[in-house]
């Protein structure tokens, strides 16, 4: 059997910290609804089968009328053009209650037909154009509503029904797998840590191998990687930058066509805006500010239209040179958004003892190192040495010669 679909997922339509573009609008919140349309329109121009999102649709599980409109949007232009969508749902997507439903619930009372929105582990017949096709789904799990105890107890559970469910599968039909978790030895964000010590249920890539899915979509993870071969696994990475953790990452989604059981995967990259960090250790320029502007100025084809973040580290000698003010300002006459703080850190300059003290020396002598080091004034250096002398002279009964 010949299908294809696109694997989206960690979507995050939202607001985040940004300008206010014209209209009114947040300016991130528009960058995020630009880049699903993109994919969104993707798909419609390859004509696939079906779109699988593989989670966290909103930002926060309280999404404004905008955010739901923008989402219901896209997600109704590719049914309108007969391609099916399915939602599993992600840890923003859900509420920690048994009474709340997840944030996007309400779509599958929307009355859009080719709209499925998987909120437990199920799997989910559909009829494509060549034919029939079985979706596996894992949505986010919530310890607190499994009434379990531990994340490694969750972990369980999920390889368990994994498994389960896999046996019960139609065997004579493709079957695709679609979750919202955490895999062991994946990696996270652009530092490319591992994810084997987050506080959260992580499941083994044993829990996927031997197992004959045409393809393992999976949302969760906001970096682009492939985690198995066999059978292709993939995050397929969020679909815009949500932080600077994801500076260097490119953002996109996953075209899949798959040919009698073997899968065609192209990364497909969206438009996403730049993140820039301007990093500079200026403690020991005479002129740190003047440096840093024309550093700007370099730059500034770079920093145009970028979410920018900026850290500058000063001396206590030339921090009264630099002015955070005029900095940021010149960088926002360039930027979308400069994120977090911008004030610099400044270094404390460490006092080097550069006499050489011994043995040989007296305390007096001493002293007097210890106080051209320390005292700046030449009435408290006086003051020292003379109280100094009279300690000394009480002490030993005589003056030091």
């Amino acid at each position: 059997m010949i299908y294809s679909f696109s694997h989206i997922a960690d979507v995050h339509i939202g607001h985040y910290q940004s300008k206010v573009e014209e209209g009114g609008l947040n300016g991130r919140l528009i960058d995020f609804i630009k880049t699903f349309n993109e994919a969104v329109d993707f798909t419609i121009e390859k004509a696939v089968d079906l779109c699988i999102i593989a989670g966290d649709v909103f930002r926060t599980k309280t999404p404004s009328p905008f955010e739901i409109d923008a989402f219901t949007l896209g997600a109704k232009k590719m049914i309108d053009n007969g391609i099916q969508v399915v939602v599993v749902v992600g840890n923003h997507d859900t509420f920690d209650s048994h009474i709340l439903r997840s944030s996007i619930s309400f779509l599958s009372t929307a009355g859009m037909d080719k709209f499925i929105i998987s909120e437990k582990p199920e799997i989910i017949k559909l009829e494509l154009k060549n034919g029939p096709i079985q979706i596996q789904t894992m949505p986010y799990q919530r310890m607190s509503l499994l009434k379990m105890k531990s994340h490694e107890e969750v972990a369980d559970y999920m390889i368990n029904t994994i498994d389960e469910m896999y046996k019960s599968r139609d065997k004579k039909i493709p079957i695709v797998f679609a979750g919202h978790f955490t895999i062991r030895d994946a990696k996270a964000g652009s530092e490319h840590r591992t994810v084997n010590s987050f506080s959260e249920p992580i499941v083994p890539k044993y829990a996927f191998e031997k197992k004959k899915y045409d393809y393992v979509a999976m949302g969760h993870l906001h970096k682009f990687q492939k985690v198995l071969d066999s059978p292709p696994t993939f995050y397929t990475g969020s679909i815009n930058r949500t932080d600077f953790n994801e500076d260097e990452e490119d953002k996109g989604f996953i075209y899949v066509k798959v040919k009698e059981g073997k899968a065609d995967c192209e990364f497909v990259k969206v438009n996403a805006r730049k993140f820039v960090d301007l990093v500079y250790d200026l403690s020991d320029m005479e002129e740190p500010q003047t440096y840093l502007l024309s550093e700007i100025d370099k730059r500034q084809e770079e920093i145009t239209n970028a979410v920018v973040k900026i850290q500058v580290v000063l001396s206590e000698s030339n921090r009264a040179k630099y002015d955070a003010v005029v900095v940021s300002k010149r960088i926002s006459e360039l930027c979308n958004h400069i994120h977090g703080n911008s004030i610099p850190f400044v270094k404390k300059t460490s006092k080097k003892i550069e006499s050489k003290f011994n043995e040989s020396m007296t305390s007096m002598q001493a002293m007097s190192e210890y106080a051209k080091i320390h005292l700046k004034k030449k009435e408290e250096l006086a003051l020292f040495l003379k109280f100094g002398e009279e300690i000394i002279k009480s002490v030993n009964g005589r003056s030091e010669v």
